[in-house]
């Protein structure tokens, strides 16, 4: 007969009761995630029985076929799967920094929101940030006022630092 994976523990304290399932963390997991727990847990309602066990099946499905990862890089990956450019603009513009490290300057901020706002934004702010292509920067290329050549020169700049750092989530914070 086959072990069973995972556990379900119904527990419970003074104001509600739940499912706990649970199972243990693949030991493969942990060379590209070494701070993982030992078990990896989810609840669920106290009648979710079924739930719990298909939470439980389909992680030993995933480990099976080793594409298991933790349950925050699934999220994460859902996350960047739906990001638009937009959303992710003003967190890149909030988190970022010098070279040395330091806040921008309020004058520098000002000047990469307005070109932003002005030529960068009315163009990409809709779009997901993980269907964006090259032919979509050659399309809003080509739209900008070429005329002005300055104009064209910063909004780029812009564009290029954003799609650099959301090409390299971990470097977000840092200058480029």
């Amino acid at each position: 007969m086959a072990r069973r994976f995972g556990t379900l523990r119904h527990k419970s304290n003074r104001t509600s009761a739940w499912i706990e399932a649970s199972y243990l963390t693949p030991f493969w997991a942990f060379d590209k995630w070494p701070d993982l727990r030992e078990r990896q847990y989810a609840s669920f309602d106290i009648d979710d029985d079924a739930g719990a066990l298909v939470w439980l099946r389909d992680a030993k499905l995933r480990i099976d076929a080793h594409s298991w990862q933790p349950e925050r890089e699934i999220l994460r990956e859902q996350m960047r799967r739906t990001l638009t450019f937009g959303e992710y603009f003003d967190d890149w513009l909030d988190q970022r920094r010098t070279k040395s490290g330091e806040r921008l300057q309020a004058g520098t901020v000002y000047r990469i929101r307005k070109d932003a706002q002005n030529h960068v934004l009315p163009f990409f702010a809709k779009r997901r940030l993980v269907e964006l292509s090259s032919q979509d920067v050659d399309r809003w290329w080509d739209g900008l006022d070429h005329s002005q050549r300055s104009m064209c020169i910063n909004a780029l700049k812009v564009l290029k630092s954003v799609l650099a750092s959301a090409n390299q989530p971990d470097k977000m914070a840092s200058h480029h």
